[in-house]
């Protein structure tokens, strides 16, 4: 799975209002503490993760901040299973993360930190060389990450590389249009990654 992963960060927004109260007010409250949780995520990620889990061998290809979220994805990646050889740091560019933030009735609201900049958006073409298509069974890409350039781009040759090597290519359009918009440029490339997928 070439592409981003990034941390999920839960932040309980009910938790973190009770004990705001209970804080103000003086008096005691049962929330002592707010209970921010950290999982893998990102579309590639979760896949990996996921397949993993689940018992099938998966590789992840990405590029994360050289900051406690990514060398903390990264170390709960390769405990699940997921080999990590090719997620590789970056000193300039920090981790991408989702801040998801929960209100009292359980609904989830996404925020990207940083929207834009993260060291999922610069997999450079070397990020993904030839020699690690002989390593490849089956290929699966995210569409939402295809937006970003220089990763879209370089997601886009990886994709007709390994189609070319007879490996089977799989892509979950996933496109969160409401969020990451779209452009000319975009469904140039969903369409690009479209005609050398399997499945």
């Amino acid at each position: 799975c070439p592409g981003g992963i990034k941390p999920d960060v839960i932040i309980p927004f009910s938790d973190l209002k009770h004990f705001r109260q209970g804080m103000s007010s003086g008096t005691p409250s049962p929330y002592h503490s707010v209970d921010v949780q950290m999982f893998c995520g990102g579309t590639s990620g979760n896949t990996a993760h996921g397949l993993s889990v689940l018992g099938v061998k998966s590789m992840i290809a990405a590029k994360i901040g050289n900051d406690y979220p990514g060398r903390s994805i990264r170390a709960a990646m390769e405990e699940a299973g997921v080999d990590v050889e090719h997620v590789l740091f970056d000193d300039v560019h920090p981790t991408a993360s989702i801040l998801i933030i929960v209100d009292e009735d359980g609904d989830r609201y996404l925020v990207p930190w940083p929207k834009l900049g993260g060291a999922n958006d610069f997999l450079l073409p070397g990020d993904l060389p030839n020699s690690l298509l002989p390593k490849v069974g089956w290929v699966h890409f995210c569409g939402d990450i295809l937006k970003i350039d220089p990763t879209g781009e370089t997601l886009c040759d990886f994709a007709r590389r390994c189609h070319l090597a007879g490996i089977t290519v799989s892509l979950d359009l996933n496109l969160r249009i409401e969020s990451s918009g779209w452009n000319d440029a975009f469904a140039e490339k969903i369409r690009r990654v479209m005609e050398v997928s399997t499945v």
